[in-house]
């Protein structure tokens, strides 16, 4: 195959002749010896998608891939992680795993803004109607 290639919009690089992908061949040919199924997915594991040395590609299945980056997204947002992967996966964000409490105070503020000019209003001819 041409070495010679090119970065796709994606980051990743690919081969000028037959734009393949540079690290779903290198992964074929000396991680697993094998073709790549269209299951699978060639995770770079230091998270760096122009580092395609074999011992940073590991060949997956799409669903481990999804979990494995879920689990990361998950660690980094509660500031559990390195980013670093250590091969579990928590799945994907559950609603239980949703910030209400967030959400019912911004509807609160919300709420808050939409009534006041409402009730101040309300307030206002109350008190002009009183005084008549």
């Amino acid at each position: 195959m041409s070495d010679e290639y090119y970065i796709d919009d994606n980051g990743y690089y690919r081969y000028e002749n037959t734009d393949r992908l540079v690290h779903r061949h290198i992964a074929s040919r000396y991680v697993v010896r094998r073709k790549i199924r269209s299951n699978e997915v060639v995770h770079h594991i230091n998270g760096n998608k122009l580092d395609n040395r074999p011992q940073n590609l590991e060949v997956m299945t799409w669903d481990e891939h999804n979990d494995l980056h879920q689990s990361q997204w998950d660690d980094d947002y509660y500031g559990d992680s390195d980013y670093g992967y250590d091969g579990s996966g928590s799945g994907y964000v559950s609603s239980g795993d949703f910030d209400w409490d967030c959400v019912w105070t911004l509807l609160k503020i919300g709420l808050f803004i939409v009534t006041f000019p409402i009730s101040l209003i309300v307030v206002i001819l109350w008190y002009c109607c009183k005084e008549n």
